[in-house]
């Protein structure tokens, strides 16, 4: 290739051009360059764009209200139940008539694996399981479940097939469950199980589920009996537990529950053809799932709705009297020498004496003396029976856990279940205490008020104090 500029003063092979080119220490000449330009031989370098000192145009502040998404999370029952499934503070029941479990058990593993609802649930109740002996538990066994059944018995003037109630309760939600009653007639079928998850209220010791089905009749007489049948088991229950909720769920066919317990907390029928809604609202909503092969009417999701009431109500501070070693006889000593006289002569006006107008500020003054004022925190779950030396132990087992010291975390458990049985038996003494004497009628009212939880509303002066 040759390039000739007018006439030629010098040629270049091929060779030099490109040595030229890639020696990049060479400076080619600014007029040499030119000439290249106008040849169209060389690129010309792109133009950069001469920098603005305008400033930015701001923008537009966005109001709070008009904002596409909002901050924050999603509330509601069914997002806190997927944000912690297995500590609620109820368990979410799955109720359903399966009318022969056996065959059900393919659609109940497809359930649990396409719905996450029902993967996560607490329990599983299911009526009509028609199970028998010749079925073994490992048989109808389910995935991180604990299945508790009570199969039909052979009674009198009963049905030898079908029937019959089965429980799953999941081990991330519960390990310390028993069954205490099963309870087969022709009249009714349930089973009761008490439950101490590892997460529960305190104002709950612990959960009673009982699953209940009773065949149907046309006879009330025989729906009024069944009730009856449950209702003595079931109060013998909550004498031994009356601080345990009471979860009643089943199969019904029209049988009225409210009849036996009209204030019970958890109760949801499913009748032959339809279900009715709970009769306690505030504390489960009940979901109605996809209608499959596993029930004749339809499944049923119980999501909790039960807000625990530490989280329901404020905490509210309180002014306690505490009397230390020695008081009592620091302020009998106080009163011993006291010129009472003085108080007499001052309170005497016209043959009438009233000292008690000015003695009660003295003694109050002298209390104040001897004694020691806290303010303490009381809130909505605090039982009466946890004292100081409870909460010490309670805080020794968590300083244990933490540090993960095994030993010491024996010990700790230990102590603290002695420490809360101690508790127990003193606040017991104190409440029987004010039944030992008859005559003093304050002390018997005061432990009636406290057996029976009344609180009477705090009484306002309506008379006139400027008199």
């Amino acid at each position: 290739m040759f390039v000739f500029l007018g006439v030629p003063e010098h040629t270049y092979s091929r060779r030099t051009l490109f040595k030229i080119g890639n020696h990049f220490i060479h400076k080619p000449n600014p007029a040499f360059t030119k000439v290249l330009h106008d040849l169209g031989l060389l690129r010309r370098p792109a133009s950069t764009p001469t920098p603005t000192t305008a400033a930015h145009p701001q923008r537009k502040r966005r109001r709070r209200c008009a904002r596409r998404q909002k901050r924050g999370k999603h509330g509601g029952i069914q997002a806190r139940l997927a944000a912690n499934p297995y500590k609620p503070a109820l368990p979410s029941i799955v109720l359903a008539n399966v009318r022969s479990f056996d065959n059900k058990l393919d659609e109940l593993h497809l359930l649990r694996s396409s719905q996450r609802t029902v993967r996560e649930c607490c329990v599983f109740v299911f009526t009509e399981t028609w199970l028998n002996n010749n079925i073994p538990d490992s048989a109808i066994q389910l995935d991180r479940l604990t299945c508790y059944r009570a199969d039909r018995a052979l009674i009198n003037g009963g049905k030898t097939r079908g029937g019959g109630v089965c429980v799953y309760i999941r081990d991330a939600w519960c390990q310390d469950a028993v069954v205490v009653c099963r309870h087969c007639s022709p009249l009714a079928e349930f089973m009761i199980i008490k439950c101490r998850p590892f997460y529960l209220p305190r104002e709950f010791s612990a959960i009673l589920l009982v699953a209940v089905y009773i065949p149907p009749s046309g006879n009330n007489n025989d729906r009024d009996k069944a009730m009856s049948e449950l209702y003595s088991v079931i109060s013998d229950q909550q004498t031994a537990q009356p601080d345990g909720l009471l979860i009643v769920a089943g199969d019904f066919n029209h049988a009225n529950l409210k009849t036996v317990f009209p204030h019970t907390f958890l109760h949801e029928e499913i009748t032959l053809w339809t279900w009715s809604t709970p009769h306690c609202e505030e504390h489960t909503r009940p979901h109605p799932s996809p209608t499959s092969a596993l029930q004749t009417t339809p499944l049923l999701m119980l999501m909790p709705a039960y807000r625990p009431k530490v989280k329901v109500t404020r905490p509210v501070q309180k002014q306690v009297r505490e009397w230390p070693e020695g008081a009592s006889s620091a302020l009998q000593d106080c009163f011993n020498i006291t010129d009472w006289d003085m108080f007499k002569q001052a309170a005497t006006y016209n043959q009438h004496i009233n000292i008690q107008e000015y003695s009660d500020t003295y003694i109050s003054k002298c209390i104040d003396d001897v004694t020691v004022t806290k303010t303490i925190t009381v809130r909505a779950n605090h039982k009466p029976r946890l004292t100081g030396e409870v909460y010490g132990l309670l805080g020794a087992r968590f300083a244990a856990f933490r540090a993960g010291d095994e030993a010491g975390l024996r010990s700790a458990r230990a102590n603290l279940n002695r420490g809360i049985r101690l508790a127990k038996r003193r606040y017991s003494s104190r409440i029987s205490n004010h039944f030992t004497e008859s005559r003093d009628t304050r002390s018997l009212w005061k432990g009636i008020q406290t057996i029976t939880d009344y609180k009477p509303r705090p009484q306002t002066c309506d008379s006139d104090t400027t008199q």
